[in-house]
């Protein structure tokens, strides 16, 4: 072959890389190739080797045969290599007759070789970009690429994903600043931090409120970095979108219900002692009081058994709606439980005017109420008082006026009456108090327990401990009625302490009488939490019962943890040292703060009961339970579902994935003897 018609074979080889024709086809022309300019050759790809007698070598015995019928005698070989010396594959001319590659003959070999590396590598490094385009666009994922060499970084690569989170196409967001996603409402805080980042070519993560092209807004977790080429120029910044709004709008509904009662939309307790003393401060720098009125829909009870749960959830929205309504500008409402609720009225000069708001009230309540075709009449008894001071603003106000309601509903109801000083030390509290001392003393209190359920398969392996007290008529006295009295008296860190250390020698023994190994939970109050030496009785009451650690679960509520967090953490830290398990009580009744969830040493949530009586008839209640279960398990928590009393109730928390149910429907707190024994299998 003449060297300008080598040359231009060469050149069409060139042509047929750059290209990128299939790697089969420069295959093929290159060998067609070394067949012309060797001729009498057949070649091939094969390992690298200079076989000069294929009858004579000994690594070609085993395919002498196949040799002998093709009637070849001479085979070179050259491996393909690629870069950093990695083995692509051989390259091999045949002869039919015995022959020595000259210089030239191995010149020319090793040429073609390099052409074939070349085609090689170039075609696996196609597969792999066409590889890494499709599994981009498959992403699920927003991705998308800006030119960082504009002055306006245009957008000059999006993928599926992309278009799919936020509507727009490939064409109508190419070489758009992606500013355009964003709106009025998007954090400037998020602004700012994205455009630093892209000044100082650095990777960022912003949260980001952005509209899809429909104008429905999504919170876009966004993640930037740079792209530099070789030179170390950055040519490019990526971006990666994660829709994430669901769990924003999880996390909100979880807060909202920290502070607000589901049903009502109305602050519940926790919101409003964390709003009543901004509003007693304001007051007082205009030399004004705050009056308080603590209400009780009278007559609710038979309205919510006659007619079902249903209407008198309707009924108390409506008397929520009633009572914002007569709301002074700057006061609070709130429903603290069941038909309970309070009103702060800022500003008041003298109780006069505390007294003309009470008789609105009265007036609005007695006017009936049309819920779903059904004229109900009811009427309201409250009790009223001065929160005077940001100390009093903390619980003792709220004290007095409930004092004062229960002082109205013992006269007659639908009426109202001012806290006098003579109630804190009436008849029933003193007696209340004096009974509680004699219960302690004479050991009248008992303990009873209350099975947790497995949600999957119905197996008890945990009860709570729940402190009776037997009236002298046989019927149990309400722990509503002496717990409340028991903590303003200090007398409840008694109590507690006499329940630590009754329920771990119950347990213990139950368990060393059966072989079983069934865990305890014990309430621990807020005063016996903070009390110095808790952790000291904690450890006794273990040593005196011989009950294993493990066994033994404290609940504590939300409002202990989030108070004082150094000195809770440190009471934490010493308890779980010990191999005891905390559990949140009546969570989301407090502050529900999502970080002390991850940074406190805790074991489980109990969901408080409010939310699962009405998650059946409240979407929001329905949707915060669900959201606390997966928050829960993503921390690595189990979830107790407390309150349990229905079927269906049970049949939707399974549904959701809740690990322990607890409540009326499986069993009432009973003496431990008189747990059914099919507990304890399921």
């Amino acid at each position: 072959m003449a060297p300008e018609d080598l040359l231009a074979a060469q050149q069409q080889i060139h042509d047929q890389i750059a290209d990128g024709m299939p790697l089969e086809t420069i295959v093929t022309t290159v060998c067609a190739l070394g067949e012309q300019v060797l001729p009498d050759a057949v070649v091939s790809v094969m390992l690298h080797d200079a076989t000069t007698d294929i009858r004579t070598s000994s690594d070609w015995s085993p395919y002498a045969e196949l040799a002998e019928c093709e009637g070849f005698r001479a085979c070179w070989s050259t491996p393909i290599l690629g870069r950093e010396d990695t083995l692509l594959g051989t390259f091999a001319v045949y002869y039919h007759e015995t022959r020595e590659p000259s210089t030239r003959d191995l010149k020319l070999l090793h040429g073609l070789n390099r052409l074939l590396a070349v085609a090689i590598r170039l075609n696996q490094e196609q597969n792999e970009s066409r590889l890494l385009q499709r599994g981009i666009d498959a992403s699920p994922t927003g991705i998308l690429l800006v030119d960082a060499c504009q002055a306006d970084m245009p957008v000059v690569y999006v993928n599926r994903g992309f278009e799919r989170l936020t509507g727009y196409s490939r064409d109508e967001a190419l070489g758009r600043n992606c500013r355009f996603l964003q709106g009025a409402d998007t954090s400037p805080e998020a602004r700012v931090q994205l455009r630093r980042a892209l000044q100082q070519q650095e990777e960022a993560c912003v949260l980001l409120r952005n509209y899809r092209r429909d104008g429905s807004a999504f919170w876009n977790e966004l993640t930037v970095g740079p792209v530099f080429d070789d030179a170390g120029v950055c040519t490019h910044f990526f971006g990666i979108q994660h829709d994430i709004s669901r769990q924003i709008d999880s996390e909100n509904q979880l807060a909202l219900a920290s502070t607000h009662d589901t049903l009502t939309r109305l602050l519940n307790r926790a919101g409003f002692e964390n709003e009543l003393p901004a509003v007693c401060s304001d007051s007082a720098q205009r030399g004004r009081v705050v009056g308080l009125l603590y209400l009780d829909v009278d007559g609710f009870s038979p309205v919510n058994d006659a007619l079902g749960r249903g209407i008198g959830d309707l009924l108390l929205g409506q008397v929520a709606k009633r009572l914002t309504a007569l709301l002074p500008k700057g006061g609070l409402v709130a429903r603290f439980e069941a038909d309970e609720f309070v009103l702060a009225l800022p500003d008041c000069a003298y109780e006069q005017r505390v007294d003309e708001h009470a008789e609105r009230v009265l007036s609005a309540m007695s006017e009936p109420f049309v819920v779903a075709g059904h004229d109900l009449h009811v009427s309201a008894s409250l009790g009223a008082t001065i929160c005077q001071s940001l100390v009093d603003a903390d619980f003792s106000a709220i004290q007095r006026a409930n004092l004062a309601l229960r002082h109205a509903k013992e006269s007659g109801r639908n009426n109202w009456q001012w806290y006098g000083e003579n109630m804190q030390g009436s008849r029933e509290y003193i007696e209340l108090r004096r009974d509680i001392q004699l219960a302690l003393d004479t050991d009248a209190f008992c303990i009873h327990y209350q099975p947790l359920v497995n949600a999957r398969n119905g197996e008890v392996r945990t009860v709570e401990a729940l402190i009776r007290w037997p009236g002298p008529n046989g019927e149990m006295i309400s722990p509503g009625r002496f717990i409340p009295v028991a903590e303003s008296t200090g007398q409840i860190i008694v109590i507690g302490r006499w329940v630590l250390f009754g329920a771990c020698e119950d347990i213990a023994q139950f368990n060393q009488r059966t072989g079983r190994k069934v865990a305890v939970a014990v309430n621990i109050s807020p005063l016996q939490f903070r009390r110095p030496g808790f952790v000291d009785d904690v450890v006794l009451a273990l040593e005196y019962s011989g009950l294993e650690p493990r066994l033994l679960q404290l609940e504590v509520t939300e409002g202990v943890l989030m108070r004082s967090t150094d000195e809770v953490m440190e009471t934490l830290q010493l308890i779980r040292a010990l191999g005891v398990r905390v559990v949140i009580d009546d969570f989301g009744t407090g502050f529900s703060s999502l970080s002390y969830l991850r940074d406190l040493p805790i074991t489980r949530l109990k969901i408080d009961r409010s939310f699962i009586n009405d998650m059946l008839t409240s979407s929001g209640s329905s949707a915060i339970v669900e959201g606390v279960i997966t928050m829960a398990h993503r921390l690595g928590l189990l979830v107790v579902a407390e309150g349990v009393e229905t079927q269906e109730q049970r049949q939707e928390l399974v549904r959701l994935n809740c690990d322990l149910l607890q409540g009326f429907l499986f069993s009432p707190a009973v003496p431990l003897s008189e747990l059914k024994d099919d507990y304890w299998h399921g």
